[in-house]
């Protein structure tokens, strides 16, 4: 019964990334036709580097939280490979 549970969750994690990156790259293709396509003659100069800035800002951050999210789904894998043999011998023992 443990491997499915750690089955489906692993499938759960691995929906949960693909739609992390879809919204990622979603965000990265509309903050790049923002910036292409956005007359920013037509507003003022700091205003305009502002709302630049805050959507580069924008696909920083959800670049750095999912490499966050990929390290953490990597070091819960690990943990739980090591934890296996120490779970075998606690119900052996038991």
């Amino acid at each position: 019964m443990g491997t499915s549970n750690d089955e489906n969750g692993f499938t759960l994690r691995l929906l949960v990334l693909f739609l992390f990156v879809l919204i990622l790259l979603i965000g990265i293709a509309m903050s790049y036709y923002i910036i292409a396509n956005y007359p920013w003659t037509a507003i003022d100069a700091t205003l305009a580097s502002v709302m630049k800035l805050f959507y580069i800002y924008t696909v920083l951050l959800g670049a750095c939280l999912f490499a966050a999210l990929v390290w953490l789904v990597l070091d819960e894998r690990k943990i739980r490979r090591l934890s296996k043999p120490a779970k075998s011998q606690v119900e052996a023992e038991g």
